[in-house]
Formats: C-alpha cells, sequence, structure tokens
C-alpha cells in the first residue's frame, strides 16, 4: 500500500511494543499504529500513515473547508482592500460581458493576489496539516483529476479562486463596499 506521509508521534501510556495504538492525523483521519520494538510510552516515532481512498478523502475535504473558511476568505479580502485603489479598471459583472483588457498594474495585482492564495494553501497543508506538498499533490493524482473526481473536484476550487475574473468580482466587492461606507 502507497504512503500518503509520515507522521511523528507519541507513544501513549500503557503501550508497550507491538501493542496496537490508534494515530489522529490533523486532517481527522484515525489510523490504526503498531507500537515498534524498542519504544515505550512517551518516545516519539515515526508512524507512516498508509494512502487509503478514505484518508485521501478526509484530506481532500480538510483542504476545502480551508478554502471556505471565513478566515481564509477574511486574508483575501483584506488583500483586495488593500490593493482596490491600485485597480482603475472594473472587472466584468457576468461572464456573459466580453472580455476587457487590463492594465499591467491590474495584472501585478492579480498576480500578487494569486500568490497569496498559494501561500495560505500552502500554509495549512504544510504547516495545519504537517504534509510535504508533494504527499498532498500524490494524494489529488489518487483521488482522480478527471471529470467528478474529489481531486478535480478540488482542483477546480482553486483555480476558481485565482481566476481572474472572480478576483475582479471580489475588488467590485470590496470598492463598492467602500463606496457604501
Amino acid at each position: 500500500m502507497a504512503k500518503l506521509t509520515t507522521m511523528v508521534v507519541v507513544v501513549p501510556d500503557g503501550v508497550d511494543p507491538g501493542d496496537p495504538f490508534k494515530v489522529a492525523t490533523p486532517w481527522g483521519f484515525e489510523y490504526d499504529a503498531v507500537c515498534p520494538e524498542g519504544c515505550a510510552p512517551g518516545d516519539s516515532v515515526s508512524i507512516d500513515i498508509p494512502a487509503t481512498p478514505e484518508a485521501d478523502a478526509q484530506l481532500l475535504a480538510a483542504v476545502q473547508r480551508t478554502t471556505d473558511d471565513d478566515g481564509f476568505i477574511s486574508r483575501i479580502e483584506d488583500y483586495c482592500r488593500n490593493h482596490s485603489h491600485e485597480m482603475l479598471e472594473r472587472g466584468r459583472q457576468s461572464s456573459a460581458e466580453p472580455v476587457a483588457s487590463f492594465s499591467l498594474q491590474a495584472q501585478v495585482v492579480h498576480e500578487g493576489y494569486t500568490k497569496l492564495v498559494e501561500e495560505l494553501l500552502e500554509q495549512h497543508i504544510v504547516g495545519g496539516l504537517g504534509l510535504q506538498v508533494q504527499d498532498f499533490v500524490g494524494c489529488v493524482q489518487r483521488a482522480g483529476i478527471h471529470e467528478g473526481a474529489d481531486g478535480q473536484s478540488l482542483l477546480r476550487t482553486i483555480e476558481s479562486l485565482t481566476d481572474f475574473d472572480v478576483f475582479c468580482a471580489i475588488m467590485n466587492d470590496v470598492r463598492w463596499e467602500g463606496e457604501m461606507v
């Protein structure tokens, strides 16, 4: 079975070498581990977390929840508020409108926005969930990137967050919000 990631855990009290114990991942997956030989309660041990469909699904759901989290959205909106004065153009009101051209400055602000989204996701994946980026990428690939697959669904969410029209819509909202005050 493939490995999703390796976690360092502390052997719980009352667990001897060869005894089973539960390991809870930061994304909510519970795994049955076995205490390695030569280890005792209180020792730190490296445990390979297997790449099961259940573990992958829970991990993808945890990342999806982050993209919907108020704190995540607030950071994105704050960026847009702080840079809305640099966007002279107003974005399309709907995707049915013709695509407009935007200034280089608007492209630079969008690039910073995209970088922020990527940094927030990486902070959550690496810092919050304790995964290496390549472990997360492997999870997405195993979940599938074809139409209707869980991996593809999360990739669509991430893609929509960084989409230029979505960015412009958020900019329009924060500008409108500022005009209302």
